[in-house]
């Protein structure tokens, strides 16, 4: 039988990480790339500068993959974990309309107003590092501040909207 391989991402607030791991939990092949310094402004604005966040997992996967000594084709999974209650305003493409907000990013507390005419989507890190690796605009709700009330909103059958 053919090994098979899992990836585990850890996209962190000070690196990024990606590990390949057999089904055995042996780890294969690991890469990471620390992140820029955070932006910080007056008025509580705490950012991560560009796009940092995917940038880092790019060079991470990288080291990752070329040390990695098994066949490409066998990997039969990814998992992902991002910083929680970031804030990522995305264009209608996908591709960030401003820097992402970090998690102690004063805004991040306070319910999204929409000021720019380029975001068509409000996510959070997991839902832009999802997007950007399955093209799908998708995200969970627990990673967003509050997720119990959101949970309990949807499940009184309020709709979000896209």
């Amino acid at each position: 039988m053919m090994k098979k391989y899992i990836i585990g991402i850890d996209g962190g607030s000070q690196s990024s990480k990606v590990v390949i791991f057999d089904l055995e939990g042996v780890i294969v092949s690991e890469g990471k790339c620390e992140l820029q310094p955070m932006h910080l402004a007056e008025n509580g604005v705490v950012e991560h500068p560009d796009d940092d966040l995917w940038d880092s997992l790019i060079v991470a996967s990288r080291v990752a993959m070329d040390n990695f000594p098994g066949n490409k084709a066998d990997i039969i999974g990814l998992g992902l974990c991002t910083i929680r209650f970031c804030r990522a305003l995305l264009k209608r493409d996908g591709s960030l309309a401003s820097p992402v907000m970090s998690w102690m990013d004063a805004r991040v507390s306070k319910p999204y107003e929409h000021a720019n005419e380029e975001v068509a989507y409000v996510t959070t890190t997991s839902g832009y590092m999802t997007h950007r690796l399955t093209g799908n605009f998708v995200d969970t709700a627990a990673n967003y501040q509050d997720s119990g009330r959101l949970i309990r909103m949807l499940g009184r059958g309020v709709q979000t909207r896209r």
